[in-house]
């Protein structure tokens, strides 16, 4: 349930998986988060079904091959922080809030997203 290769469909779903999409959720301030385990889930449904053209995604750059595939293929605005780099991460998120207070009207209509 909470390996690398334990999508939630097949061996269900526990609390850890509810309780780390509650703390992401609170932490981009948005209503809710989800996860997934296997990256080409997230590709085939996740990246392509929510992000939309216009929406931001920021996106580590060593994700791999088949999700930069996906956020490509999502013709969203893509943000990559370098590899497990919180700090530029955090510097990237700051400047979208900036964008965000610039334009609010914008900010109200736009999903971002995180992908690690």
């Amino acid at each position: 349930g909470v390996g690398a290769c334990g999508p939630r469909g097949f061996y269900g779903t526990i609390d850890v998986h509810l309780l780390l999409e509650e703390k992401l959720a609170q932490f981009m301030e948005v209503e809710e988060a989800i996860i997934y385990s296997y990256g080409f889930s997230t590709v085939a449904s996740a990246i392509p079904a929510y992000s939309k053209r216009g929406d931001v995604i920021f996106c580590d750059k060593e994700v791999c091959y088949a999700i930069q595939k996906g956020v490509l293929a999502s013709r969203s605005i893509v943000y990559y922080y370098e590899h497990n780099d919180m700090d530029h991460l955090v510097e990237l998120l700051e400047a979208q809030a900036a964008r965000d207070r610039k334009n609010p009207k914008k900010a109200r209509v736009t999903n971002r997203f995180l992908v690690t």
